[in-house]
């Protein structure tokens, strides 16, 4: 499978809302790698002709961008924005590229991190994270999306949610 390419906002130690976070997960953090869109939100959105010729046209996915020299090319138009590398909709045979920092669980709009940025009735702290927020194994990611959709099958975050593989990107 093909990376994608998304440049977001920083979120982390240094931002304003990072103590509030760190309260309300009741958790310690070094980082935050998710892909979480309402703590990273997508900054690209295709605007030029050349924008639309490198991202992906299809629903929910006009954000992510098709090659990483593009990303690298227009990141400076965004000052506060990361290029971070995505393999959404993973399964039990994903093999890993290099850079990877961890895996992460994205609704079906492909916008909140179940991980990082969900909370159900039942608290999900059944898992833990690594230091950079996302989940350090494969089979323990996929077991986790399999538990959230039997447990939460009417919830519109959970019940059809998918593992995503998050790389680091450096330029």
């Amino acid at each position: 499978m093909d990376i994608y390419y998304k440049i977001v906002q920083y979120f982390g130690p240094k931002s304003e809302n990072w103590p509030a976070y760190i309260s309300w997960r009741k958790t310690n953090l070094d980082s935050f790698d998710s892909v979480d869109g309402m703590f990273r939100p997508d900054l690209f959105l295709p605007k030029s002709e050349r924008d639309w010729v490198n991202c992906v046209n299809e629903d929910f996915k006009f954000h992510l961008i098709t090659k990483l020299d593009y990303a690298k090319e227009i990141i400076h138009h965004y000052p506060s924005g990361n290029i971070v590398g995505v393999q959404p909709e993973i399964n039990s045979d994903h093999i890993c590229e290099d850079g990877i920092t961890g895996y992460d669980i994205i609704d079906s709009h492909w916008y909140i991190s179940l991980i990082t940025n969900w909370k159900a009735k039942d608290n999900n702290s059944f898992f833990s994270l690594m230091d950079n927020g996302l989940i350090g194994d494969l089979n323990q990611a996929l077991q986790i999306r399999d538990f959230l959709h039997k447990k939460f099958p009417d919830d519109p975050h959970a019940k059809k949610c998918s593992v995503w593989a998050i790389y680091r990107i450096d330029i």
